[in-house]
């Protein structure tokens, strides 16, 4: 799993699946752009990728006309990380703006020049 930035976009293409070994399963719970879909297609068919469990695509949600849905190989799972317990995010929240405004360090900060 990675974030998604210009250079993890495309990262899992016929290149980098062509390294794993024949047979191979691929698994992405991680960003639909870092998989070329053409690529893992192509890697299907000739069989060197066994089979493909997807939870994220590039195009969300995916379109009825994709050729991933009439892959026979090709598994894909509603990308629902977890559901949200607002009374909890809410106090989470605000734990971190009393943090801030006493000058305290937080956690999960985005790094705006890392984009993640």
């Amino acid at each position: 799993m990675l974030p998604l930035t210009p250079a993890t976009t495309g990262i899992i293409n016929r290149e980098t699946l062509s390294l794993l070994p024949r047979g191979s399963f691929l698994v992405n719970v991680g960003r639909g752009l870092h998989v070329v879909e053409e690529d893992l297609l192509e890697l299907l068919h000739s069989g060197h990728i066994s089979a493909a469990c997807l939870d994220v695509t590039a195009t969300e949600p995916l379109p009825q006309d994709n050729k991933l849905w009439l892959a026979p190989n090709v598994t894909i799972t509603p990308h629902i990380a977890a559901a949200t317990i607002l009374p909890l995010a809410a106090q989470q929240v605000a734990r971190k703006i009393q943090a801030l405004e006493q000058g305290q360090s937080i956690t999960g900060v985005v790094d705006a020049a890392l984009g993640y």
